[in-house]
Parts: C-alpha cells; structure tokens; sequence
C-alpha cells in the first residue's frame, strides 16, 4: 500500500512538471483524442459498409474495441513507457538508480514515467463503451455490470502482462524485449473483431496459446448473450480470472528479472 500511495504522488508531482508546459500537454491531449477518434470512426465505417460481421450487430463490434482500447488505455499511463525504457536504463547502467532507493523499483519506474496523457483515450472509450452497449441492448443489471468491472481488470491485467513480460526479457537480452512484447500486443489487436470469423486454428491459437480474446471476445459473448459456438462453454465466465492470473505472473517474471540484473557500476 505504501508502494501505491508513492506511486501517485509522484506520478503527481511529474504532472506538476508537465503542467509548467500547459500548451504542449493539452496539444498532445488533443492530438490523442484526434488520433483514437479516427479509430473507433474507421472501424464503424468499414462496419457500416458490411452491416456487421456475422452474428455481431455494428455497436456488438464496437463493444469488442471499445474493451481492448479502455483496458490499454487503463494500462498504458503505468507501463508503457517505464517498461519500454527499462533496456535503456539496463544498458546504460542507469536501473541502478531505481535499486537503491526506499521503493520498489517498478513502482519507482511507474512513478518516474507515469504518462497522464491518456486520460482522453480513457474517456473517450470509457463513453463509446457505455454507447456501444446501450446500442447492442446490453442489460445493466449488478451481476452484468461487475462482470464488466472484471472483464476490464482482465484486460487491464493481460496488457500488464504483456509490458512486463517485455520488460523481464530485456534482463536476459541486450535488445529485443520490447519488440516480443509489442508483438503480442499486435496480435490482441486481431480481437477488435469476433474470432469466430478466423480459421480454428487460429481461434486456437488466441484462446489457448496467446489467450487475448479472453479480453474482449469470451467475456462479450456472455455480456451480450450471444449464441455462438465455443471451444468450452466455460470460457466466457473464466477470461477475466485468466487475464488477472497472467497479470500476476507477468509481475513475478519482472521481479525474477531484477534477480538477474548485474549492476553496471556506474
């Protein structure tokens, strides 16, 4: 807890210090907003072209997007760049600096380059979510809307997993870690639309292998009782729990890493 309350004091005070420059920090604000904008825009139109994809209405796909992009958004601000960074800091000796200070040094790291530039993505998938399903007929009922709750904690969780992992990789090689990690991401993003649309083996493969439509996809199908054939009909209640297992993993293989990390004596 001590850990998490330093986290976001500091990532306050890095605030302030973005503050000091208010033009540029609400132009990146706007540029970001621009930018996802265009996405969900994109998505709906190539959508609307088709009249959605199967079984799945225009706003059931959106709800699978707005998902993926609210749980990256949600994780981003933490790890994107405290993880992208860390092969920096290991080649240049300078994660030292992280070790001998009164935190753990992933929370120093969080709170160091703690991005708060994402709270417009947040927000404008936060909205698109919550429109998508109204739109799909969703029933905000209490069991649904925790279920929803999870699915996005799962989300957030798998994204975590994803960084670290990245992370953890740069311990054992000099290069490469972040490149593995963002292209597990790539592949989550094969989940924007129903899996059911890919070959089996495929669906397999995000399922089983690199499970990313336990993100979205599984959870949407009980969200929106959708009537749709499943590996195992219990996917869509366990994929949050997956998610989170994953998130905790990713955690201790960031912390395993730091066990193997040789100062660089600078």
């Amino acid at each position: 807890m001590a850990n998490f309350v330093t986290v976001f004091r500091l990532a306050y005070m890095n605030l302030r210090t973005q503050m000091e420059y208010r033009l540029s920090f609400f132009i990146w604000l706007g540029i970001k907003v621009l930018s996802y904008g265009s996405e969900y825009l994109i998505v709906w139109m190539v959508l609307d072209r088709f009249k959605g994809i199967g079984s799945w209405s225009i706003p059931e796909v959106i709800v699978l997007w707005a998902i993926l992009q609210l749980s990256y958004t949600l994780a981003a601000p933490f790890l994107f760049h405290s993880a992208g960074k860390l092969e920096q800091h290991i080649v240049r000796g300078s994660l030292d600096y992280f070790l001998v200070q009164p935190i753990h040094p992933l929370a120093n790291l969080i709170a160091r380059n703690f991005s708060w530039t994402y709270s417009s993505q947040q927000l404008m998938s936060a909205v698109v979510l919550v429109i998508a399903l109204n739109a799909s007929g969703f029933d905000w009922s209490l069991p649904k809307v925790c279920f929803l709750l999870l699915t996005i904690l799962g989300g957030i969780s798998f994204y975590a997993f994803t960084f670290l992992f990245g992370g953890a990789l740069n311990f054992r090689m000099i290069h490469g870690g972040r490149s593995i990690g963002g292209n597990i991401r790539w592949l989550m993003d094969l989940t924007q639309y129903p899996i059911g649309i890919y070959p089996k083996q495929l669906q397999a493969f995000l399922t089983f292998v690199v499970p990313a439509a336990m993100i979205n996809y599984y959870p949407a199908v009980y969200l929106l009782d959708k009537q749709v054939e499943l590996f195992h009909p219990s996917l869509p209640l366990i994929s949050p729990l997956v998610e989170i297992a994953l998130g905790q993993i990713g955690i201790r293989l960031f912390t395993k890493g730091l066990e193997w990390y040789q100062s660089g004596g600078g």
